[in-house]
């Protein structure tokens, strides 16, 4: 079943994007990309200086069950932005060096 949490999840690839200037999912062919987003939890990576509630909103915006997702648009914003004011500041990290594929426009 679709519903507004599959655009939640998106968010939160997008999130894991900027974050981290990965992809939180990868495959060498569409079958293994596909299989991982739908079996394979994701952690943000260790050397991602993220507060624990942001971590927790990456977890929770890429939950595998839609119905542990956040339920919607306003308690994602909610939720990001008070996470994210509890981050370091993430320009005083490593550069990050995006994949290939990731454009920043």
């Amino acid at each position: 079943f679709v519903d507004e949490r599959s655009d939640l999840f998106s968010v939160g690839v997008m999130v894991v994007e900027a974050i981290t200037g990965r992809r939180p999912f990868t495959g060498a062919t569409h079958h293994e990309l596909l299989t991982n987003i739908l079996q394979k939890s994701y952690q943000l990576p260790s050397n991602v200086s993220a507060s624990a509630p942001l971590a927790a909103a990456v977890q929770k915006a890429l939950a595998k069950d839609p119905s542990s997702r956040l339920s919607s648009a306003k308690e994602m914003r909610t939720t990001l932005i008070s996470a994210l004011a509890a981050c370091p500041p993430f320009a005083e990290q490593d550069t990050v060096i995006l994949e290939s594929d990731t454009h920043i426009l």
